[in-house]
């Protein structure tokens, strides 16, 4: 199963994704069709992942460059910590002054020592959060839900697609429209004391993958 990491969890970086439609012809080749002139004159520009993270969080270049050279930094640092059981995620948050945050179920001094030895930056920009959920545990309430995405439109409740949240510790599902009373108590009964929440896609229709 894919799994998919929330806007929250993860910088996302916006790219021009110029969409290419192949229909079949007459003999049942495929046959490749340009955008239109009018899809290139109206498409967005490509936004660099430094840019993208100063204007959503509002710094400095120089402080958006060392964001994104601390994320590639830490990719060894996150392979030590997934290994542990009780590992619920890394990530970088730009609310809290860019720190790096390593999230476990259990608080370990003597694990974190061993996480921080492991830090070339500042190790002030290093903070250890005790949450709930597992990433093993997230994961398989993610591929659970995943594999309920269609029974669970069935039951009218509009789902476009799931993500896993690590900064909020839990299953995010993007829905494009609010869901009702009835329609949480539907996904409470399915999965009882889930850690789920839900992101309103406006205008995103569903579309299963073929």
């Amino acid at each position: 199963m894919r799994r998919f990491r929330s806007k929250t969890v993860m910088l996302l970086l916006t790219a021009l994704l110029v969409p290419s439609f192949m229909p079949a012809d007459s003999a049942g080749s495929q046959v490749t069709m340009e955008p239109s002139a009018e899809y290139l004159r109206n498409a967005p520009e490509p936004v660099s992942e430094v840019a993208q993270i100063q204007r959503d969080w509002d710094l400095s270049l120089d402080e958006a460059t060392r964001r994104i050279e601390r994320q590639t930094s830490i990719s060894d640092l996150n392979a030590v910590a997934a290994e542990m059981p009780d590992y619920s995620g890394m990530w970088i948050d730009h609310a809290d002054g860019g720190k790096v945050v390593i999230a476990f179920t259990t608080t370990d001094p003597v694990k974190n020592a061993a996480l921080r030895s492991l830090f070339a930056a500042d190790s002030g920009l290093l903070e250890f959060r005790e949450v709930q959920w597992s990433d093993r545990e997230l994961q398989a309430l993610y591929d659970q839900l995943s594999d309920s995405k269609a029974a669970l439109r069935a039951r009218g409740l509009p789902v476009a697609s799931v993500s896993i949240s690590e900064s909020v510790n839990a299953i995010v599902l993007q829905v494009t429209q609010d869901l009702t009373s009835a329609q949480w108590a539907e996904l409470n009964r399915r999965f009882p004391g889930a850690p789920l929440r839900t992101e309103l896609v406006v205008g995103s229709p569903i579309v299963e993958a073929l």
